[in-house]
Formats: C-alpha cells, structure tokens, sequence
C-alpha cells in the first residue's frame, strides 16, 4: 500500500514538474540557438536593436557590423568602417537570418555607423545612430548622434545631428514616456563614459538635461519599462550593469549585474555586453553580443576569434524584486508583434480643415469635425504655422496630406504671381519643419504662377505626386482670352519619393480650356481628378471631374458640371452617407458642399454646413481622433 502512495505521488510531483517547465516555455516547439545570429559578411555583429517591420511581418535586428575578419587591420580600425547590419526572422525572434545592410545617407568618405537605436511611432520608424566621421587607428576622433527617419526599416533619411553634452556622444536608447513625451539616453565619453540625458516632445527637437549616471564607467544603455518600474542595463565591461527607477530620471544600481559570469552555451563562455530588450506579452527578452574568443589565454590575444563577435538572447527573470537571468537556460523566444497603433483608436472618426484666411498673410489654420459637416476652429482661430518663404510670403491653398509614414505634408501658394510652391512637414501639427519653397517652374520664365498645389499619395509608384495652376504667356493661345486678364491656366506636377529632389515638371492636366484647382479622388478602382473650370468667357467657373487609371494620368472624359457656378478650392471626404466636395463660394463669402454614392448623381448639402468665420480654399482629410483630442488639450502651436 505504501508502494501504491508512493508511485503516485512520484506521478503526481512528475506531471506537475513536466506541466511547470511547459508553463515556462509555450513559445515556440523548439528553443533559440546559441549563437542566435552571426554576421556571414564580417562575422562581428554587435550592439543589437529589435524591432518589428509592419510591411513586411517579421522582426528586424539592426546591428553594428564590424569588420572581424579582416585581420590585417591595425589597432582598431576593424571596429571603424562599419555599416549597420539587417537580420530578421520570421518565426517570432526564434531564428534569424541575414538581409543586408540599412541604406543610411550620413557620411563621405572613410567613416563608422555605430549602434543603432530604432523606435516606431505614428507610423514612421526614428533611428538615433552613432556616427564617427574619418579612419582611426584607437579610439580618438568625435563621435555624434545622428536622427534619421525611414517608412520601411531599410531606406533612411537624415533629420538631424543632436545638440547634446559633447561632441563624443555615443550609444542612444529612446523611450517614450507615459505622458507622451521623449527621452533619450547616451554615453558622454569626455565625462568618464558617464550616462547623460535629453527630453523631446516629438523626437526632433531634443533638449539636453546632463549627466543621470555617473557611478561607474560604461556605455550601451538600454532603458526599459517591466514589471512596474524603469530599467536600465549598462555595459560596463564587466557585464550589465543594473538600474531602477520609478520615474526614468532617478536611479538606483542593483546589487547583482547581469551576464557578468560566463556561461555554458556555444559562443556564450565569456561575458556579454552591449544590449537591447523587448518586452513581450509581460515577457522580456536580452539581447546582447560576446566576444567567444576572448577567454582564457587567449583573451588578451588580437586574432580573428578574439575579434569576431555574436548576438545571443536570454529571458529575464524578476524574483524578489531582482532583475537576473539564467544564460544557461533554453530562451524560448516568443517576440509577439506590437498591436497596431489603429487598433487603439477610439470608433469615433476626426477630419480636420486646412485652411487660410484674408490674403493668407498669418499663414495655416485648422478646423476639426466629428461628422464632416459641422466644423469648429482649432487653436482659438489661430495659425499654426506662418509663411516665411516664397516670392509674397503667402500662405494660401494649404493642401495638408498625411503621408503613408505618418507624417503630415504641407504644400501651398506662396504668391499671386510667382513660380515657387511653399513646403513643410510636421508629425503632430504644431512642431514644423524648416518651410522651403520649391522652384517648380523656374524652368519656364514666362510663367506667371503657379497656384493652389496639391498633393497626393501615389500607391502604385510609391511616390508623392504634386500638382498645381499655371498660366505660362503664350502657350494655349486657342483659348487665350477667355478668363480674367492674361491667365490661361492648365495643371501642372511634378513626383517625389522625399521632397528633396522633384521629377521634371510636366503637363499634366489640359482638358482644352482655362483650368484650375484640381484636387485627387480616388473611388471605385479609379482616379477621379476634380477641377474647377475657369472660363469666364462664357461665364463658367464650376466643378467639374474627369476619371483615369492611374494617379498620374491621363484623365477623361469630362463629366458635366455638378455644382453651381462661381465656386473654387474642391476637397473632399468620403462619410458614412457618400462622398461630399466641399468648395468655397467665395463671391458669397460663405462654404458649400455636394453629396454623392456614385460621384454621378449629386445632391447639394450646403445647408449642413456649419464652417468658422472667414475659412477660405483649404483641404479636408481624415486623422486620428487622439491627434484632434491633442490639438484640443491644447497642445498649441506657438
């Protein structure tokens, strides 16, 4: 009878240990490799960051790719020289598998990438990147945090160099913080490789708060939000060193550090170093980098195995309030992909109206609208943003885009008579870029204007496509006469991947008369361009639209008039009851609008209309509603 009590409890206590270690490890059906990833190019993958690609449903780890393998380098310029490295996986951070190199425009000649931190939000992925300019021999030379922004984890842009402690700053990690703003983290080198600080609200413009710790000399911080508290791990040569908080600004070390002790695994017998950490599911999981060949005699020894380097992963542990991890225990490694930052809006819809006023003197304003037809001004009637380029300093037809990155763009007529569009972006509204006016028909000195540009996202070119109005003296002559004055209008456009360089302007839009104001709609696998018909001879100066294709065209043919005469400035929003075109009767001073499910049968809804004093040619879009409840919270522009 014993016997029989004891069997079952052997059982029982087997059951319940094999149902404890599956609890543990439901991940995946197999553990993650040690190494978890070696660099086939120049075997020294370093300095790991992970994060997820949307586009393409798979994790990416960029890293710092130093040139192991080239043995005949001396001192350490085998560490300089470096590109930033691309791995993914496609089986949740399981496996990963070599993709390339990061396409980062930042450098001439000799220099270094280090360390790449990358966070995504409103849809645009923000690197902070250490950059080395020139060849060095040592550890000499300045070092600076570049910003970079991207749409696609592999295409980069340059934002900025940061203003920070130093011109040897190293080693960023970007969070952001529960009240919506930023903060950066980097090591000042001059400053006994101190850890230091900077605040944005919206990762462009950062201001430098100084030295946060200063206890002990290391680099590579990564900060992170687990279990109730902030984290922050450090390389301090040693292994990580820890640190907690409760506010991300005061710290506390921990006692004990993480990988300080070697461990058991292949490439895994030495101490780790530079690390990152994604918090999954209320999991978290490190990565980091080792030296293997650095170890035992050998360590002090500069070969091959003591360069070359690897990324391996474990899972931290919280027991007691104590952040530890087992290096010697199988990770298995489930990276759950982040929920998508739609899913978290609210069902409510947002639109919102740009728009100028008077002659477009005090530049951008904004409306916002729960149902698209009663709209209320934003910022108590006031501009978010003041004109500061083109021929007049205007700042009229404001066509406002958000783009597929997230970021909102800003094209408009700088002048009455000129040949420059003005153009700025901004990623929440009230911070904007540097304006600039484009030279868009430079190339043509008989060009009188160029007026009310529009811009439009091209899919299927994966490009932005901007039009607009120009009367060019003596080009059109068939119908010369016919409007106001000398003009004679036909729509213009030009295409451009990153507003820094512009296809050659071309014709775009001729429908055989004086033409303006044409704006983009796409519905029903087609491309509708809306246009005002601008013959005054007879008189005309309705809306009208002709179908085609494709974004750039062509269109026809030309659909009768569908609105009433005198009227300018079309946008549209498509709303639960059909799409409605908005347009500005300026003659009566006043907003109009039309309704329609098949964009051929129209109904005048004028009378729903209720729009804010003095709003003139603008553009209506869509958003989300948190961005509008950002803008009411009062979140200004200056």
């Amino acid at each position: 009878m014993r016997t029989i009590h004891l069997l079952c409890f052997v059982l029982f206590a087997g059951l319940w240990l094999c149902g404890s270690v599956a609890a543990q490890a439901p991940a995946t059906a197999k553990p993650a490799p040690k190494p978890l990833f070696r660099d086939p190019v120049h075997d020294g993958a370093a300095d790991p960051a992970v994060i997820w690609n949307p586009h393409e449903k798979k994790w990416f780890m960029f890293y710092t790719n130093r040139r192991a393998n080239l043995t005949n380098l001396t001192g350490v310029s085998w560490v300089h020289g470096t590109r930033i490295g691309i791995a993914e996986s496609e089986d949740l951070g399981t496996t990963w598998r070599y993709r390339g190199t990061a396409d980062i425009p930042v450098g001439e000649g000799a220099f270094s990438h280090w360390a790449p931190e990358v966070v995504a939000h409103d849809g645009l992925f923000h690197m902070f990147l250490t950059f080395v300019p020139g060849m060095h021999t040592d550890w000499s030379g300045t070092r600076e945090l570049v910003h970079l922004t991207s749409t696609n984890l592999l295409r980069w842009k340059k934002e900025s160099v940061l203003s920070l402690a130093s011109d040897r700053v190293i080693d960023a990690c970007v969070l952001r913080l529960d009240d919506g703003s930023w903060r950066l983290w980097y090591n000042n080198e001059p400053d006994q490789k101190s850890i230091c600080y900077a605040e944005s609200p919206d990762l462009y413009h950062w201001t430098d708060r100084g030295k946060v710790i200063g206890d002990r000399a290391g680099e590579g911080p990564k900060v992170f939000r687990w279990k109730g508290r902030y984290w922050m791990v450090v390389d301090n040569w040693q292994g990580l060193g820890v640190y907690y908080s409760t506010d991300a600004v005061h710290w506390t070390r921990q006692a004990a550090s993480l990988l300080d002790r070697p461990g058991q695994g292949e490439d895994d017998q030495v101490k780790g170093g530079h690390a990152d950490v994604v918090v999954s599911n209320d999991r978290a999981f490190l990565f980091y980098f080792t030296h293997p060949g650095r170890r035992g005699t050998d360590e002090r020894r500069d070969g091959y195995e003591q360069r070359r380097s690897s990324i391996l992963a474990v899972e931290l542990e919280l027991n007691d309030g104590i952040l530890g991890c087992d290096r010697d225990q199988p990770a298995f490694i489930r990276l759950v992909p982040p929920e998508p930052q739609a899913a978290a809006r609210s069902n409510t819809r947002a639109f919102l109206f740009s728009y100028f006023t008077g002659n477009g003197e005090d530049g951008l304003h904004l409306a916002w609208s729960s149902d698209g037809y009663r709209w209320e001004a934003l910022n108590g009637g006031k501009s978010y943003l003041h004109p500061r380029v083109g021929e007049s300093k205007l700042m009229r037809d404001p066509c406002l885009l958000q783009g597929p990155e997230g970021r909102f763009h800003l094209v408009w007529t700088t002048s009455w008579n000129g040949r420059t569009i003005g153009y700025a972006h901004s990623t929440n509204l009230t911070d904007w870029s540097e304006q600039k006016a484009i030279p868009v028909m430079h190339h043509e000195p008989a060009a009188l204007n160029c007026w009310a540009p529009e811009i439009a996202w091209d899919e299927s070119n994966q490009q932005y496509l901007i039009f607009w109005a120009t009367t060019i003296t003596n080009r059109f002559l068939e119908t010369a006469g016919r409007s106001e004055g000398k003009y004679n209008h036909r729509v213009y456009a030009t295409t451009t991947t990153d507003f820094e360089a512009f296809t050659p302007t071309r014709l775009f839009f001729d429908p055989g008369f004086n033409v303006i104001d044409a704006t983009l709609l796409p519905a029903k696998g087609q491309y509708h361009l809306v246009f005002k018909d601008e013959t005054v001879n007879p008189p005309k100066k309705h809306l009208r639209l002709a179908s085609g294709s494709r974004a750039e065209g062509p269109f026809g043919p030309l659909s009768p008039p569908f609105t009433r005469d005198w009227v300018e400035g079309p946008t549209w929003l498509k709303l639960e009851d059909g799409y409605v075109v908005y347009f500005d009767c300026y003659r009566d001073h006043k907003y109009g609008a039309v309704r329609s499910k098949d964009l051929e049968r129209w109904e005048d809804v004028s009378d729903r209309l209720v729009m804010p004093a003095g709003l003139r040619h603008g553009t209506a879009l869509e958003v989300d509603p948190l961005l509008v409840q950002r803008l009411l919270d009062g979140k200004a522009a200056q």
